[in-house]
């Protein structure tokens, strides 16, 4: 029996399941009634990542239940059939249908891959039981309420990922594990900076952006101070490789505060949509 089904693009599903791949290797998909649903920890309770991908499911051949449906995936094994044959490309259509079992008692995923060159290709996953999960991705209730955390942070800066990326490389090239990320409301200009330096050598890696030249910035805080968090390179670095799929000339929105997690998000209306939370490291 068919549990659900959906067509949709691969330009739509890959940047889903990229941006959850550089997170955590397997997670809990939840299927409502207008999107599949993720939001998981890492291993380490570092990071958690909210994605939403808005899908159309074919309601007549959907299991309607008041819940959302849910189910464990390998998305590491997963995402390798958007990626390892030449002749997928953005436009390509993947069918994608949940099964009942046939042998065990965790669903089937059916994917089937429709593009110019080749009618089809079919990959059969079985899922996993929410069970066998890691004990970490099946704790929710202590998972991060982003909407309660964003209206707590002072600084909202809304810009291109290639600024942040181009002040995360800088640091990484001189070697740090930890990078600064904050607002100097005291500038010798009189112009409020958006900073990104090295923790080990900030005169040597520091790159600042007046955040009037910003598309966004809004503050709570009041003016003559700094505002600032300090975060690992290596968690950094990967959230914004799973941000990249969407385009690094797209804006992002970053909300932060002092020694406070920093949630960076997509915006105008991208999809599908992604929120990630870095925990800071407080010294």
């Amino acid at each position: 029996m068919t549990i659900f089904e959906t067509d949709i693009q691969k330009k739509h599903i890959y940047p889903f399941l990229y941006g959850i791949s550089k997170v955590v290797d397997e997670c809990k998909l939840q299927i409502r009634r207008d999107c599949i649903f993720v939001k998981e920890r890492d291993p380490a309770n570092v990071c958690e990542i909210n994605t939403r991908l808005p899908v159309l499911l074919e309601i007549d051949r959907l299991y309607v239940t008041d819940e959302p449906i849910v189910f464990g995936l390998d998305i590491e094994k997963y995402i390798k059939i958007f990626t390892d044959d030449d002749n997928i490309t953005d436009d390509s259509v993947f069918k994608i249908t949940l099964l009942d079992p046939v042998d065990g008692d965790s669903p089937q995923l059916s994917t089937v891959i429709y593009n110019r060159d080749i009618e089809q290709v079919r990959y059969t996953h079985n899922t996993m039981r929410i069970e066998s999960l890691r004990k970490c991705l099946r704790k929710s209730d202590k998972s991060i309420n982003l909407v309660n955390l964003v209206s707590k942070l002072p600084v909202e800066i809304t810009m291109p990922l290639r600024f942040l990326l181009r002040g995360v490389k800088a640091v990484e090239r001189v070697g740090s594990d930890h990078v600064y990320i904050g607002v100097d409301f005291d500038t010798q200009e009189s112009a409020s900076v958006l900073f990104i330096r090295s923790f080990d050598s900030p005169d040597i890696a520091t790159t600042q952006i007046k955040t009037s030249l910003l598309p966004g910035f809004n503050n709570r805080v009041s003016r003559h101070v700094i505002v600032n968090s300090l975060y690992s390179i290596e968690y950094l670095s990967d959230i914004i490789k799973g941000f990249s799929e969407y385009g690094i000339d797209k804006n992002i929105r970053l909300n932060l505060g002092n020694n406070m997690p920093l949630i960076i998000s997509t915006v105008d209306d991208i999809s599908p949509e992604l929120s990630v939370a870095l925990a800071p490291r407080v010294e």
